[in-house]
């Protein structure tokens, strides 16, 4: 009802709506705070004005008590308890160990935990060495196995990434937009960007002569040539490879076992 009757507070909230929407971190609070002094400016400019202003603005502020305080209730915390010791200086806070492990395997940091419990980030680094905590502890290590799972489902999920369409960009996968983009800087010969570091002199010099002779190969003897290897099992036997021996399962001697059972089967199937 307010906001129909007011054009002013309507172009504003639609200035503002947008705002927020461009900002998403903005907080409640500050969105109260901002519409209480647009309410108390627009009182104050029309006093005649024919609305309950005065209960939508006591309301806001009731919401904005209500917001606050659950800020401080997730980024504050309460404080820890204090332990006077009868000696001189501050006191001391009970943080037990406890609390401290609770926090570390939820994957809190140590900044975040002294946020939330009130205290500074000294005092929760001093409670860490008298307990002997770190963060590192809840690291785990990784196998040579675990290791290779990992890179795969990596691998996996940038073909999957490189592939996926883009609503944005009118469903184009990320490898389309980089072919279209080569393809939008193509030489007219074909080749691709050679205009982003070649003059035109030096594009006429290094244009493919289709009518001169052959390259030939020269001979260098830092090179090794590699032959082709031939795989000597069927498609039948190396796909029952793949089923009967996994290369990434656990082993305790480096893959020793693995690579003999591979030998073994290939034997047994050649024979």
């Amino acid at each position: 009802m307010l906001l129909g009757l007011c054009p002013p507070l309507i172009s504003f909230t639609q200035l503002y709506r947008f705002h927020v929407e461009q900002n998403v971190g903005q907080s409640w609070a500050r969105i109260v705070t901002v519409l209480l002094g647009v309410l108390s400016r627009y009182t104050q400019a029309k006093p005649d004005f024919d609305i309950p202003v005065n209960s939508v603005i006591e309301k806001l502020r009731y919401a904005q008590n209500i917001i606050v305080q659950l800020d401080k209730d997730v980024y504050s915390g309460n404080k820890p308890e204090k332990v006077y010791s009868g000696c001189k200086g501050r006191p001391s806070f009970n943080i037990p160990k406890e609390q401290l492990e609770m926090f570390l395997e939820y994957n809190f940091s140590v900044p975040q935990i002294a946020e939330m419990l009130g205290v500074s980030l000294s005092t929760i680094k001093r409670r860490f060495r008298d307990y002997d905590l770190s963060v590192s502890q809840t690291y785990s290590a990784i196998g040579d196995n675990e290791l290779d799972e990992i890179i795969q489902q990596l691998e996996q999920f940038i073909i999957g990434w490189d592939n996926h369409p883009i609503e944005s960009a009118r469903n184009m996968t990320p490898n389309q937009l980089w072919i279209r983009g080569m393809l939008g800087i193509a030489n007219d010969d074909g080749t691709i960007a050679k205009e982003v570091w070649l003059n035109e002199r030096e594009q006429e010099s290094y244009r493919i002569d289709y009518e001169g002779i052959l390259p030939e190969s020269t001979e260098r003897d830092d090179l090794i040539d590699v032959p082709d290897v031939l795989c000597p099992l069927s498609d039948e036997a190396l796909a029952e490879l793949h089923r009967t021996i996994n290369p990434k399962r656990a082993n305790v001697n480096r893959g020793v076992d693995i690579y003999l059972g591979a030998v073994d089967f290939v034997r047994q199937h050649m024979t």
